[in-house]
C-alpha cells in the first residue's frame, strides 16, 4: 500500500461523535483552578495615601497654609513618634525579660532576698521608671535614659547605668546592684537617674 492509498482510506474514514456526557465528565474530574488574590498592593497604596494625607493635613493645620517646611516638620514629627513608640516597646521587652530572669539583688555588696522590683512603666512619653523596695527603708524610684530637655522641674541626679545584665545605681550613700546571669538587649547601655526616695518601714 502506498502513502497515497493510505491517505485516501483515512480521508473516507469518519470519526465517531463524542457522547453527550463526555464534556461534563471531563469537567467534573478536573480540579478547579484557584487564583490567589493579593491584597498587599492595595493595602500598601492605602497606607501610603493615608500617611501622605495625614502629613499634609498636619503641615497645613499648623499655619493654615501649605508649605514644604510644614511638610518637613510633619515628617520629622511622625518619625520621632515612630522611633519613640518602637523604642518603648523594645525597652519594655528588655526590662521585663531582665526582671523575669530572677536577678540577684545586692545592697552595699550584701545579697538581699527581701528586696523587690516593680514592673517597668513608660511615664510621660519620655522614659521607663521603676522602683526598688528595701524593707525598713522605703522605695528608690529610678528612671532609665531620661530626656532632660522634656523633663519638668529640677533635673534628677545621674546615679548609675544599665547594660542589659547589670543595673547599678547609688541612692545616697547606698549602692544597689541588680545582676542577672544573662544579657538582654544586646548589651545596649542606658543611664540610670534617681527620681526620689520614699522613706518608710514598708
Amino acid at each position: 500500500m502506498t502513502d497515497n492509498e493510505l491517505d485516501q482510506i483515512l480521508d473516507r474514514w469518519r470519526t465517531p461523535m463524542p457522547s453527550a456526557g463526555l464534556r461534563e465528565r471531563v469537567l467534573n474530574n478536573t480540579p478547579p483552578r484557584l487564583e490567589r488574590r493579593s491584597y498587599r498592593r492595595p493595602w500598601r497604596w492605602m497606607l501610603a495615601i493615608a500617611a501622605a494625607t495625614w502629613v499634609l493635613t498636619l503641615g497645613i493645620g499648623q499655619t493654615g497654609q501649605f508649605s514644604l517646611d510644614n511638610v518637613a516638620d510633619g515628617l520629622n514629627h511622625v518619625q520621632m513618634k515612630a522611633v519613640n513608640f518602637f523604642g518603648s516597646l523594645w525597652w519594655s521587652h528588655v526590662l521585663n525579660a531582665f526582671q523575669n530572669s530572677h536577678p540577684k539583688i545586692y545592697l552595699d555588696g550584701e545579697a538581699r532576698s527581701d528586696m523587690t522590683l516593680s514592673p517597668p512603666a513608660w511615664i510621660g512619653g519620655q522614659t521607663f521608671a521603676m522602683w526598688v523596695r528595701v524593707p525598713g527603708e522605703g522605695r528608690y524610684f529610678i528612671a532609665l535614659e531620661l530626656d532632660l530637655k522634656a523633663h519638668k522641674g529640677p533635673p534628677p541626679q545621674l546615679v548609675g547605668g544599665f547594660d542589659g545584665r547589670l543595673l547599678e545605681f547609688h541612692a545616697g550613700d547606698r549602692l544597689v546592684r541588680i545582676e542577672s546571669d544573662e544579657t538582654f538587649g544586646f548589651g545596649a547601655a542606658r543611664k540610670v537617674y534617681l527620681l526620689g526616695i520614699r522613706e518608710g518601714s514598708e
